[in-house]
């Protein structure tokens, strides 16, 4: 290879990396809090960059790919060395102000296994959101837990998201609801105004971008992709499911799946 094509293909790699050096940093920090090891990850991530670039190897979108390796090397970094105390960690949101990681971590009322889990999942739609091309204008969000939705609803999600730019499935609530207000009291509430939330949510990439940001910047804790979305007042339509869509979420869950999807059913 020639001199002056090194020299090119050095030129592009530094261009890209600087285009995404911010955004890289602030993904990092979210999720490092030493500023020493942030700025090493972020060299191991041009370093894997370079090498990729050096060696052919096949990347789909820079971006994407530049934030996956981030990923990976967090992970490793976590493996290497004991965290400390989510008490004792810091991070900094995009305006520079410093917070405690715990900030970050649903109530622990809510449970060990439910603190750990919706941390996890709002750390994957980040990156997920992170990975997505610049030209992409809407977003659809499923939990793969919920594996019987049909083509006609997404057909429908995305005609209504054009006009709407949040919308979500959902099915109307047909149990009795009370809410228990301690000592035995009960209030009921009026079931006709009550829906039940399901996936796919689908929103303007734009829109869920920017409730994420809000999210991450006020530290608020939220139970799903609605509930970031209301935050900045945006208001979000509902699609009508008629249909069964159960969540998995016990084995027991699996024999539901089955019939439902039998000849017949």
């Amino acid at each position: 290879m020639s001199v002056t094509v090194m020299t090119e293909q050095d030129q592009r790699i530094s261009e890209v990396f600087g285009q995404e050096r911010g955004r890289l940093r602030s993904f990092i920090r979210k999720r490092v809090p030493n500023e020493y090891d942030v700025e090493d990850l972020l060299q191991e991530v041009f370093f894997e960059l370079v090498r990729a670039q050096r060696l052919l190897l096949p990347i789909d979108y820079v971006s994407g790919w530049l934030f996956r390796v981030a990923r990976n090397r967090i992970t490793d970094l976590f493996r290497k060395k004991k965290p400390e105390t989510f008490a004792d960690q810091m991070a900094e949101d995009d305006e520079g102000e410093s917070f405690p990681f715990e900030d970050l971590l649903p109530s622990a009322d809510a449970g060990p296994e439910a603190s750990y889990f919706r941390s996890l999942l709002l750390d994957e739609l980040e990156a997920a959101l992170a990975e997505l091309p610049g030209n992409i204008d809407y977003v659809f969000i499923h939990d793969c837990a919920r594996p019987l939705i049909r083509p006609e609803q997404l057909i429908a999600l995305h005609k209504i998201v054009r006009r709407e730019e949040a919308v979500a499935l959902a099915h109307r609530v047909t149990d009795t609801i009370k809410e228990h207000r301690g000592k035995g009291r009960l209030r009921g509430l009026d079931r006709s105004r009550l829906w039940a939330m399901e996936t796919p949510q689908v929103f303007s990439k734009a829109l869920i971008d920017r409730a994420y940001a809000l999210v991450a910047r006020k530290r608020m804790r939220i139970t799903d992709d609605v509930a970031a979305v209301e935050l900045v007042g945006h208001p979000v339509a509902l699609l009508e499911n008629v249909h069964p869509n159960p969540k998995l979420t016990l084995p027991s869950d699996l024999a539901l799946i089955e019939f439902l999807l039998a000849p017949g059913a």
